[in-house]
């Protein structure tokens, strides 16, 4: 069979496969606009999906575009449907370093996507396994090729530490749910012993870290791409009339001013470079990137006490410590004006009953404080992260990369580079920012 038919082929057994799935959806109670389609490309034999806009019908900002009943989403809350878990689990217990990886989703989820994945066309989530990414999609990815070869990662480690330091969590848990699933493979014999069940493994575990939401992996919205200029986000809603729950996507204002077909994009949240680059395998080239601050709180006094509580008691949590090319986001800015307070101004907000009063100027002090606090967080980072020595080292190493046909870890390297150079030019963009914070309060304090 020649290339051009065994592609016409694929192409018209992808599109049936995009087909079933939409028709699953609508008949359980789903919704999807029927304006928007699956744009399906076949680049080396890999099946790439996302969502488009045929822009015939008028879309306006928060009309819906999707709305998937929770029924059809793979979740860890289906885990204890499988047979013989509680015995498994009971016996698994026993052991102290497996209790954290049993109490939280990511096993759960995985073990239902690989049980429903042995069923084939008998289970009720086939026409969304169908659709799936095969394995061999994931070669590239870092910690696919990681596995391959632990060492050629080893200039990664001056070049981002972070980034390897992540990497290897995900090893760590990978090889922890891998050990976990084959014992009860082992014991309860759910897998095709003719068939690689390790790989089987694998391939959830990738799916699970490229198309999870918090609530699982959701039927045709896992297959929406990201870009941080989009403001569309997954929403839960109840029907009281169906008695179901439905994750939702509500348009924003790309579909206001385009007149061609175009791609649909979502916002992921804001992921900083190196988690987009480890959970999805791209760079994100955007005017605003995302960086995390990495500090931690120290509650060596009875105030600084009180202030981590006021932290915790806002929500204001680490993940959420984000700084950007514009500045620093608004959890981070609202945690430096808390650890800023002075004892009196602490008493006076305690006493404000207001969910976001830490989104308001507390004073000209606090405000003043929490920019330097911020401008030494910034300096600190440099100093210790971004040195002299390791932008030439990055630099060198990507002259040396020009030209050249890169291997997987090659590339990987490659891009961790350009991460890191993302990440000092945020730092470099946040320290302009500060410049105009204290340009604005010099200029008219009480318009902050």
């Amino acid at each position: 069979m020649s290339t051009i038919s065994r592609n016409h082929n694929m192409n018209k057994e992808v599109l049936n496969k995009n087909k079933k799935l939409i028709q699953w959806v609508k008949e359980n109670d789903g919704f999807i606009h029927e304006d928007i389609y699956i744009n399906t490309q076949i680049y080396q034999n890999n099946v790439h999906r996302c969502i488009y806009y045929k822009n015939q019908q008028k879309i306006k900002k928060n009309d819906r575009l999707t709305s998937i009943p929770k029924k059809l989403v793979i979740n860890d809350e289906l885990f204890k449907n499988i047979p013989t878990i509680n015995a498994f689990v009971k016996n698994l217990n026993d052991h102290a370093y497996n209790a954290k990886i049993l109490d939280g989703k990511a096993l759960k989820t995985i073990f239902v996507l690989i049980c429903e994945k042995i069923k084939g066309a008998s289970s009720f989530f086939h026409p969304y396994i169908n659709i799936l990414p095969k394995f061999n999609v994931f070669d590239d990815y870092p910690l696919n090729v990681y596995l391959k070869s632990v060492s050629t990662f080893d200039r990664v480690d001056s070049i981002n530490p972070l980034f390897m330091e992540k990497l290897r969590e995900m090893h760590k848990e990978l090889l922890l749910i891998v050990d976990i699933l084959e014992k009860y493979d082992n014991q309860y014999l759910i897998s095709d012993k003719t068939k690689n069940f390790n790989d089987l493994i694998k391939w959830a575990y990738f799916i699970y870290k490229t198309r999870t939401w918090k609530n699982g992996l959701v039927p045709f919205n896992d297959m929406f791409n990201h870009n941080n200029h989009s403001n569309i986000a997954l929403s839960l809603h109840s029907n009281q009339k169906k008695g179901e729950s439905f994750y939702t996507f509500n348009a924003d204002k790309q579909f206001e001013s385009k007149k061609d077909e175009f791609e649909i994009f979502i916002n992921y949240m804001h992921f900083n470079t190196i988690d987009l680059f480890l959970h999805y395998n791209f760079v994100h080239k955007a005017d605003v990137n995302f960086l995390y601050i990495p500090f931690k709180f120290k509650t060596t006094t009875e105030f600084n006490k009180q202030k981590t509580n006021e932290i915790k008691k806002h929500n204001l949590s680490h993940n959420k410590i984000l700084i950007s090319n514009d500045g620093p986001s608004k959890d981070l800015f609202k945690i430096l004006r808390i650890l800023s307070l002075t004892q009196k101004e602490y008493s006076q907000q305690i006493g404000i009953q207001k969910d976001n009063k830490y989104n308001d100027v507390i004073s000209y002090q606090n405000e003043s404080k929490s920019i330097r606090l911020l401008f030494k967080i910034i300096l600190d980072i440099k100093k210790t992260t971004y040195t002299f020595e390791k932008l030439n080292t990055i630099y060198c190493q990507l002259e040396s990369f020009k030209d050249v046909k890169l291997s997987s870890s090659d590339s990987i390297i490659k891009n961790v580079c350009v991460i890191t150079l993302q990440e000092y030019k945020i730092l470099e963009d946040a320290l302009i920012w500060i410049e105009n914070r204290w340009a604005k309060i010099l200029k008219n304090t009480a318009n902050i």
